[in-house]
């Protein structure tokens, strides 16, 4: 099985893959292994860079990750640094030149993975790691096309990553959706174990998902220089995380007070969401202590750019949870919330209508024992019923509930199935109905 079921199933499904990470995982998962380099037979093909042969079907040697010569094409040497290239290239992978015998097969037969994408590239850094946004002169014309990106340094190899950033051999490997030709990705520093700072290659690639257990389409590649300023942190996530950190403790901090119901849902959401090892854990103890003085404004923009592909109202349902955790919602986290919304790109008019959805819409005390009244009311089969239908044990904690839900509600959503037959949309809305009234069941538990 691939390196993508194992690697953007978790966190970084939800985190830089939002809903495709977990939609297509396990199905590229055995295709995109062939892609990087596992099984198969056909030619053999000596690499370039190593001599060690590999089956002229792999696109990258098994070695050391050196772009192998399959397309065929004659050696050229590149006018800028002169290292032997294959001619089907467009640019030098040693420097980044251009080839003056660049070809592309265009006959039914050609290895598309070969193709040189025209694809632009705006990088927007900041002090923990890299901004990107590939944006190509030709949209794929797959809805649900994606990208992946590679690390590789001035020799052409692979560079290391560390989980979620990580393929099955080590190597750094980040998944992001395609959508009108835009693919936009956050690289931490942190996790990109590169053995020098200073400039490295960024190997972005092109596929559509498979049909069935057949490898994805690949549809191209280009290649770009990105600088590498630091080295791998032991502390990257929580770094990396640190924007979410100060939103939600902007909503603990509202009312004047630290709950600390509050406080234990922000730590088991990190926790478990992002899978916090116990050391990233005391770092995350830190970061919740520490009131910094950026606006609202500011962190939900920085938020947006670290996790690109987090959905605004599951960033919105989280505040909500945090808020709720206590048994009270006060005016002034309300008002946080709302202006998260706004900047996240709610139109104000919305406002209504979500704080509804978010159940925001009663504020001040609860009455006593209305959850538990809530929750006493359903016989014990119907709460394991609703424990079996959001597939999670008994005694979940809310993170592990709410994360099982939002997983759900990215596979029964109805843009997910707007396409398909009414007998298929029929039998989501069902689904749909049976998940939002088991999360409500076990949430009031």
């Amino acid at each position: 099985m691939g390196w993508i079921g194992k690697a953007v199933g978790g966190a970084i499904g939800f985190a830089v893959g939002g809903p495709v990470g977990a939609a297509i995982g396990v199905g590229i998962g055995h295709g995109v292994d062939a892609v990087a380099g596992e099984g198969g037979n056909a030619g053999i093909v000596a690499c370039p860079s190593c001599g060690v042969e590999n089956a002229s079907k792999f696109n990258f040697c098994k070695s050391c990750g050196c772009k192998l010569w399959t397309a065929g094409g004659d050696v050229v040497a590149c006018p800028a640094c002169g290292v032997a290239c294959n001619s089907n290239f467009k640019f030098c992978l040693a420097c980044g030149a251009d080839l003056p015998h660049y070809s592309v097969k265009t006959n039914e037969q050609s290895d598309l993975s070969e193709v040189q994408l025209e694809c632009s590239l705006e990088f927007n850094p900041d002090s923990v790691g890299q901004y990107c946004i590939f944006k190509l002169e030709k949209p794929i014309p797959y809805s649900d096309a994606f990208g992946t990106v590679h690390i590789l340094d001035k020799n052409e190899k692979f560079v290391g990553g560390k989980d979620p950033f990580q393929n099955s051999d080590g190597a750094f490997m980040g998944i992001m959706p395609l959508q009108d030709g835009t693919a936009d990705i956050y690289l931490p520093f942190g996790a990109i174990m590169n053995d020098a700072i200073g400039t490295h290659f960024l190997l972005f690639e092109v596929f559509s998902p498979p049909a069935g257990e057949s490898d994805p389409v690949p549809h191209g590649h280009v290649v770009f220089e990105i600088e590498l300023p630091q080295k791998a942190s032991n502390r990257w996530k929580v770094d990396w995380l640190a924007p979410l950190i100060e939103v939600c403790m902007k909503v603990v901090r509202a009312d004047g007070k630290v709950a600390p119901e509050e406080v234990r849902l922000v730590k088991e959401y990190m926790t478990q969401i992002f899978e916090l090892a116990s050391e990233d854990v005391t770092q995350l103890k830190i970061a919740m202590k520490t009131n910094k003085s950026n606006s609202l404004s500011n962190i939900v923009a920085e938020l947006m750019q670290r996790l690109p592909n987090m959905h605004p109202m599951d960033l919105l349902e989280l505040l909500a949870d945090i808020a709720k955790s206590d048994g009270e919602v006060h005016p002034k986290e309300v008002e946080v919330i709302h202006e998260v919304a706004l900047v996240a790109g709610m139109e104000p008019d919305m406002w209504s209508e979500i704080r509804e959805v978010l159940g925001l819409h009663q504020v001040g005390k609860q009455r006593a024992g209305h959850s538990n009244t809530r929750a006493s009311s359903a016989g014990h089969h119907d709460i394991q019923h609703a424990y079996d239908v959001l597939g999670i044990a008994p005694g979940a904690t809310k993170a592990e509930i709410t994360a099982a839900y939002r997983n759900l509600v990215s596979d029964y959503h109805p843009d997910r199935v707007a396409n398909l037959p009414k007998e298929f949309k029929d039998v989501a809305h069902e689904k749909m109905t049976q998940i939002n009234a088991a999360y409500e069941m076990l949430k009031a538990v």
